[in-house]
């Protein structure tokens, strides 16, 4: 929902609203899948399990902030 709410945002202020709604929607994913992941891990892998999934989502999750910042400098300057 966020996501098409920026996309077709005809001011900042809308898109900056929309980003939060993203942000919520994340964290709230990021949560719950953490809250699973840790709820049928072993105990005495939970801490190695959790930071095995958390490291992968978290590069991932930074490189595509990366790439939609060089692709908006891109479109941007055209």
């Amino acid at each position: 929902m966020g996501n098409f709410v920026l996309a077709s945002a005809p001011k900042l202020f809308a898109g900056m609203l929309a980003t939060v709604l993203i942000g919520i929607s994340l964290t709230g994913f990021m949560t719950t899948a953490a809250i699973m992941l840790q709820s049928v891990a072993p105990d005495h892998f939970r801490g190695r399990i959790t930071s095995i999934y958390l490291m992968p989502s978290g590069d991932i999750m930074a490189f595509s902030y990366f790439a939609n910042g060089v692709l908006a400098d891109i479109l941007d300057s055209t």
